[in-house]
Formats: C-alpha cells, sequence, structure tokens
C-alpha cells in the first residue's frame, strides 16, 4: 500500500514538473522573442543616431563696413559724438541666427546682440575704432562658424587727424606654438595721417595683467621668453597726436 502510494506521488511530481517546464519552456520563448525585437529596434535607432551628421553651419561673409577703412556713412544722432551704422553681412547656409560681437578698440570693450536677418543698426562712438565679426548658429546642432574679424574707424565729421587702425598682429598667431623660447613678434601698422610715432608691445601670462615690453617705431622686435609657457600678447599704436588704438589679444605658447 505505502509502496503504491509513493508510486502515485512520484508520478504525480513528475506530471507538475513538465507541466511547469512546459509553461516556462513557452514563456522563455515569448520573453526571449520580445528581448530580442527590443534589442533590435534600440540598435537601429543608435545605429541611426551615429550615422546622421550634425548640421554645420557655414561662415558669413562680412560686406559693410569695408575692413580698415573709415566709415563716414551713418545717422549722426542728437548726441554728436555717436552715430547710427549699418553692419551687413551675406547670408549663410544652414544658419537660422546670427551673433554680432563689436569691440570698441579704445576700451577694448565688447558687446554682443542676437539677429535673425543678415544686417544690424547700431549705435556707435564717433572717432573711434571697431572691429567686429558674426557668429552663424543653427536650431539643428549646437555647431556654429565664426566668420574673419574686420575693423574700421567711425569717423567723426571734420575730422582733422584720425586715430591709428589697430594694428594686425602676424606672429605669432592665435593660439599658435612657436619653435623656440626666443620669439618674433611682428605686426602691421596703418593710419590715414601716416603719422604713427610708436608701437607699445605689451606681455604677460594673465591676459589681465600685462605688462609693456618695449617701445619701438618698427614693426617686429624678438624677445626672450621661458619655454613651454603661454603668454598673452597685443600692441598699442599711437601716432603724433597722442590718438592710440589697440590690436586684439592673441595667445600662444612659446617652444623649447
Amino acid at each position: 500500500m505505502l509502496y503504491k502510494s509513493n508510486r502515485m506521488f512520484s508520478i504525480f511530481c513528475r506530471l507538475v514538473i513538465k507541466f511547469i517546464s512546459s509553461f516556462n519552456y513557452n514563456l522563455m520563448k515569448k520573453t526571449l522573442f520580445y528581448l530580442l525585437l527590443t534589442a533590435f529596434a534600440f540598435s537601429c535607432s543608435k545605429s541611426n543616431n551615429q550615422n546622421t551628421p550634425k548640421v554645420q553651419p557655414t561662415a558669413a561673409q562680412l560686406v559693410s563696413p569695408v575692413n580698415n577703412e573709415p566709415c563716414n556713412q551713418g545717422n549722426v544722432l542728437d548726441d554728436i559724438t555717436k552715430s547710427e551704422v549699418t553692419l551687413s553681412w551675406n547670408k549663410s547656409n544652414f544658419t537660422n541666427s546670427y551673433t554680432l560681437v563689436i569691440t570698441n578698440l579704445t576700451t577694448t570693450q565688447s558687446s554682443q546682440e542676437n539677429y535673425n536677418t543678415n544686417q544690424a543698426v547700431v549705435t556707435l562712438d564717433r572717432d573711434t575704432s571697431y572691429s567686429w565679426y558674426v557668429i552663424s548658429r543653427t536650431n539643428e546642432s549646437d555647431l556654429i562658424a565664426e566668420s574673419e574679424h574686420w575693423t574700421f574707424y567711425n569717423a567723426a565729421e571734420g575730422e582733422v587727424n584720425h586715430v591709428p587702425y589697430p594694428a594686425s598682429l602676424i606672429s605669432p598667431l592665435q593660439k599658435d606654438t612657436t619653435t623656440s623660447s626666443n620669439v618674433t613678434f611682428s605686426w602691421k601698422g596703418e593710419d590715414n595721417d601716416n603719422d604713427i610715432a610708436s608701437y607699445e608691445i605689451y606681455l604677460g601670462n594673465d591676459e589681465n595683467n600685462l605688462v609693456l615690453q618695449e617701445t619701438t617705431s618698427n614693426q617686429t622686435i624678438t624677445i626672450s621668453l621661458n619655454a613651454n609657457t603661454h603668454y598673452f600678447w597685443r600692441v598699442y599704436t599711437k601716432d603724433t597726436k597722442g590718438n592710440i588704438s589697440i590690436s586684439n589679444l592673441f595667445e600662444f605658447t612659446s617652444g623649447d
């Protein structure tokens, strides 16, 4: 009797195990199918995202005011020390908006505004030199494109003597690494009155604390620097009337 009872229990257990095994197998098949389907969909989506290049706007071409020229156009305001000047540039490809950056080269103060068109009317001090450039932006990505940097002189009526144009820095170039710690600095100065008296070369490791290195009438000097060191430099141009203009700020790393 006990034997029969044990045998029946054994048969029952086998049937239950077989049922459970069969149930789990079908469930596993369904679960595995959905997992594979999900993994395939995710893989395709990720592959498509990786293969889709980011949209890159092109750089705008500056038009007016002309580079390194006096700007005699614009509306003089009631405050005759200021005038409205129109800055324009060609539309760039793949671009939704532009950021106009203007720097007063006497005070070195910069301002920037966003525009949806390819021109802007700005109020500027007269008898002052400015640099400007345009950043092209797109809504499709975080990539940007930067135009060339131009300079112009916003003239004053009846001007007898002009402020020199800011010196154009030639060497070392922006973010350059020199081949030696004996660095030759060169630049180009221009003035409508041809009365440039001197250039002052400022240099330092801190862009906010540059030190006067030399005053010269030449447009090149050589200075011995610390090797493998990061520097900032700019040039002040002075004419015989005491007018001063300030170049852009460049940075570089000295060589061995």
